[in-house]
């Protein structure tokens, strides 16, 4: 089985780390009249010219508890997928997972994942399963990746969609 699975907001505590960003010196300051949709596009530059890091482990603290279990579990069995600033998500993604082993990551950039997941689905065989937070992408890996068994993470304990087994936590994953 084969794990594909978003990074903001199913194994990474986003809205958390927006305020976290706000309250540090370097990006505190560059991001006072920042909105949280725009501070990947903010902090890339800053990023790029090495003015702004994170340290190896320094995000792990916005890592959801059940994360780090489960990707040591599913080892090569789990693959992020994750959408956006490549520089700033895997910026976020390497420091918030550091020290865990076989990490494999998917970095879509400005492409949906749907029709960069079909791209690449015939590299994988054996049952697929997609988890993402957002019913708008996993309606988009439904009509580019058929045969893709799709889950809605609430980490808020909120009801889904409706259209899609809804779990809480990593653990409710067969």
């Amino acid at each position: 089985m084969i794990y594909f699975l978003d990074f903001d907001r199913t194994l990474f505590d986003t809205p958390a780390f927006a305020q976290y960003l706000h309250t540090r010196d370097d990006t505190g300051k560059i991001l006072e009249q920042c909105v949280y949709k725009d501070i990947a596009q903010t902090l890339v530059p800053f990023i790029e010219s090495g003015e702004v890091t994170f340290p190896p482990g320094e995000l792990g603290k916005f890592v959801y508890s059940d994360v780090p279990e489960f990707l040591r579990m599913t080892g090569n069995g789990s693959i992020i997928v994750t959408y956006g600033a490549v520089l700033f998500q895997k910026a976020k993604v390497d420091s918030a997972l550091f020290g865990i082993p076989r990490v494999s990551v998917r970095y879509t950039g400005e492409i949906q994942k749907g029709p960069f997941l079909s791209k690449h689905l015939e590299n994988y065989f054996g049952k697929k399963l997609f988890v993402d937070d957002k019913p708008s992408v996993l309606e988009n890996i439904s009509e580019h990746c058929s045969d893709m068994e799709l889950y809605e993470i609430r980490r808020d304990g909120e009801t889904g969609d409706g259209r899609w087994k809804v779990i809480n936590s990593l653990n409710e994953l067969p």
